[in-house]
């Protein structure tokens, strides 16, 4: 049930972010992350999201994160 309640917050925040509706995506993901805080999915785009708002430490770790928990 978890993993079913992230996947729809990670697909809310993709449409989010394809819409550009960025305050939106953000929130999705943090429910994501929340969720299920190995969601190398959610963090990586959690990364991309931080870029696009101005954060670039934030997106480093994210990114960062992302790569440690799927390296492939």
């Amino acid at each position: 049930r978890q993993m079913c309640i992230r996947d729809r917050a990670l697909t809310a925040a993709q449409k989010a972010w394809n819409g550009d509706r960025f305050e939106d995506c953000d929130k999705a993901l943090g429910e994501a992350c929340k969720l299920d805080p190995a969601s190398a999915p959610a963090r990586s785009l959690r990364a991309k999201l931080w870029t696009k708002l101005g954060r670039p430490d934030d997106a480093r770790r994210e990114a960062d994160e992302a790569l440690r928990l799927d390296p492939d």
